[in-house]
């Protein structure tokens, strides 16, 4: 596992990041080049997500923060449980630090920074991939950030029955995710989908 260090926060880089994302990399493109431009873009938008999440936690005076980079995203780590308000804000920070970060990244593709040799292409993966990564993560599917803030903000108002019901959505939205991506012909949202359906199964047994 890869260690680096993000404004002071740790971060492991699991093997599985390269596996995966390579080989998303290779069935994407057909140049070396451009394979190094997908696996970068990746890397750097799970990192810019992650570091939404990290800051707000640290902003929130939660110790021991971390992140893990992962072949199906990242997780943000730290001490202490925080109250669902708290939970909710951190949840939350991942896609709009994305969002953010698209934008800056669409706005350095129409200017000369962008022009030079792949840059354009890198940018272009920037901003899909921020955009559609950010919209993903906030669907109330359990366990991305959508889930996440779904189950905290329902635990305001019926804290004995939240999360049986975040699970409960968090199934049919992985079973309708494996259908969506059956009918547009995609392996990568099935993949997704069936995952989360199992995830949220197991935590209602």
């Amino acid at each position: 596992m890869l260690h680096i260090s993000l404004f002071g926060i740790p971060v492991r880089i699991d093997p599985s990041f390269l596996f995966l994302v390579g080989f998303y990399a290779y069935y994407a493109e057909s140049t070396p080049v451009g394979m190094v431009i997908v696996v970068l873009a990746f890397f750097v938008s799970i990192l810019v997500h992650e570091g939404g999440h990290a800051l707000v936690a640290m902003r929130q005076g939660r110790s021991q923060v971390s992140i893990t980079i992962h072949g199906f995203g990242g997780l943000t780590h730290s001490a202490g449980r925080p109250t669902h308000k708290q939970a909710i804000v951190m949840s939350l920070a991942g896609p709009f630090a994305g969002f953010a970060f698209g934008v800056l990244a669409l706005g350095l593709s129409f200017t000369p920074v962008g022009a030079p040799g792949s840059m354009p292409k890198l940018m272009a993966y920037l901003v899909f991939l921020n955009f559609f990564w950010g919209v993903f993560n906030l669907l109330p599917i359990f366990p991305m950030d959508g889930g996440t803030a779904l189950g905290h903000l329902l635990s305001l108002r019926w804290p004995s029955k939240a999360w049986g019901w975040t699970h409960q959505v968090g199934m049919v939205g992985g079973g309708a995710l494996v259908v969506l991506g059956l009918m547009i012909g995609s392996w990568f949202i099935p993949l997704f989908g069936a995952l989360f359906a199992y995830q949220n199964w197991q935590r209602l047994q």
